[in-house]
């Protein structure tokens, strides 16, 4: 639990957009009444071609693809590309794990467009389950 609240406090200083999202995003599906409904906080990891995918609050610090009728954006931060950074992030903890910088792998992270992409290419060099969780969680607490 302490590291939850440790993961918390450096989410509120970084750069990704704060976001309420209406509903259990567990239950999330089209059509779900939103009245009466308690509500959970999170971070915007990517949007892409209609999806969020966002870092949701809870104690197992999950990530979820969310529809955009769910959620409501609390505060925007400055228009900064984070996107970008985690894909340069992505690149260097590759390197620093051996991957030849001239790799194709690395050249498709650089060009990717959408998280999921970059996820596939994460996945193949070995980053599964907690050791991908962890990659994230350093990511979002500038744990470099």
């Amino acid at each position: 639990m302490q590291y939850s609240k440790i993961i918390e406090e450096s989410l509120k200083s970084t750069s990704l957009k704060r976001i309420r999202i209406k509903v259990d995003p567990a239950l999330v599906t089209a059509g779900t009444e939103l009245k009466g409904l308690d509500g959970y906080e999170g971070y915007v990891l990517e949007e892409c071609m209609g999806k969020i995918r966002v870092l949701v609050l809870t104690p197992d610090m999950s990530v979820h693809d969310i529809p955009e009728e769910f959620i409501e954006t609390f505060a925007a931060k400055h228009d900064h590309d984070v996107f970008e950074e985690f894909k340069a992030f992505a690149v260097q903890n590759l390197i620093k794990g051996g991957l030849p910088e001239n790799s194709p792998s690395l050249e498709q992270i650089r060009n990717s467009t959408c998280l999921n992409d970059i996820e596939v290419y994460l996945k193949q060099s070995g980053f599964t389950g907690e050791r991908l969780a962890d990659f994230y969680r350093d990511f979002i607490t500038n744990d470099v």
